[in-house]
């Protein structure tokens, strides 16, 4: 498979993973929300992630939204094919979603990124 259909897989991919994103937000957010994002951070060798759902609400309060299985296997097949599309290879994914579902993805590339301490505290 040569990267063009690779890199389209992996654009098909980041649309269902932000769909499930918003989604889980809408069933679990009961009040107005501005902006979301899904932070996800993988170890160097590629067999671990940490990540974190945050909404931030109309009044600026930023609060967890715990994730679920759909999002963990999505990002599981994010994790598995990102090295085949995309050099350099980057460690983290920031996906930030708008209350009207315009959606932004910002890459990682510092392979200590999942070594942050204050990950879960923001």
């Amino acid at each position: 498979m040569s990267s063009s259909p690779k890199l389209n897989l992996f654009s098909e991919i980041l649309r269902r993973m932000a769909a499930a994103v918003m989604q889980l937000i809408r069933n679990n957010v009961s009040v107005e929300w501005q902006s979301a994002y899904l932070d996800v951070r993988g170890s160097t060798d590629g067999t671990s992630q940490s990540m974190k759902i945050r909404a931030v609400l109309s009044t600026g309060e930023v609060v967890s939204v715990k994730t679920n299985s759909l999002i963990e296997k999505i990002v599981g097949e994010v994790w598995r094919i990102k090295d085949e599309v995309f050099s350099p290879q980057w460690f983290g994914l920031r996906l930030d979603l708008s209350s009207n579902g315009e959606c932004d993805a910002k890459y990682n590339y510092d392979p200590q990124c999942d070594e942050d301490d204050s990950f879960y505290d923001e």
